[in-house]
């Protein structure tokens, strides 16, 4: 479907615009014709075209299909570990990255349009995966000291260039500034772990440099997005 208003591409399940909010006319419902394929005992058996399903119904066969080649891949890669070594070791980490992917796919397909839940669901998922992954020695070493802040860091840019995006009214240079600036403050936040990690105290050296270096390109970036607010012409602005 398309917006009347704004000529957005829409899903079937919208009743409102995601862009502008005018809400969705839909007509009629109209059931497809099935399709059928004569089976080897003579028998009708109906069939769904691709392009006939919805968006849910797509989603779950894309889940299907994931899981199928995902479960495969586990097993025969196990299988394979346990026929040369007479025990399981290596394959541990392509078992904990296949669950860690099928659990990717299940989150994006039954929580399809919660974005909280999702958002909420791969940060769990990608922490189990870097602490099974630690545990696979049965020691744990690096799972809460480094990759948890790394991933909260992580997120917490993302979810500040998010609030950032949807809180301005005009996307532009600004949004490429506001990248520049997160980013700095997320090497920062790197720096600053990994110091604490290693020498059990913060110290913060290159990661200072790199934001002084980047708010004079960010501040350039902001003048020019709010002065083509203003004056849009771009020959005029650059004196061509």
């Amino acid at each position: 479907m398309i917006c009347k208003n704004c000529g957005v591409e829409l899903e079937e399940h919208m009743n409102y615009c995601p862009l502008c909010g005018h809400p969705v006319e839909k007509g009629p419902m109209k059931s497809p014709e099935p399709v059928k394929v004569e089976g080897e005992t003579g028998e009708n058996r109906t069939y769904s075209r691709m392009w006939q399903l919805n968006i849910m119904q797509k989603r779950k066969l894309i889940w299907e299909v994931i899981t199928l080649v995902v479960l495969s891949g586990i097993l025969a890669v196990t299988l394979l570990n346990f026929i040369f070594d007479q025990s399981i070791t290596w394959s541990v980490y392509p078992l904990i990255f296949g669950l860690g992917i099928f659990a990717y796919a299940s989150a994006f397909t039954f929580l399809y349009g919660k974005r909280w839940w999702q958002t909420l669901s791969s940060l769990m998922i990608t922490f189990l995966i870097l602490f099974f992954a630690d545990y696979a020695d049965a020691r744990i070493e690096w799972a809460f000291d480094l990759a948890l802040p790394l991933e909260l860091a992580l997120y917490i840019t993302g979810l500040v260039l998010y609030f950032a995006a949807r809180k301005s009214q005009h996307l532009g240079f600004n949004l490429i500034a506001y990248v520049f600036i997160a980013m700095a403050f997320l090497l920062i936040m790197i720096e600053g772990i990994l110091s604490l990690h290693r020498h059990q105290y913060l110290a913060l050296d290159w990661s200072l440099i790199v934001l002084i270096s980047v708010i004079p390109v960010a501040a350039v970036l902001l003048y020019i997005h709010f002065r083509l607010r203003t004056n849009p012409d771009l020959k005029k602005f650059f004196h061509i």
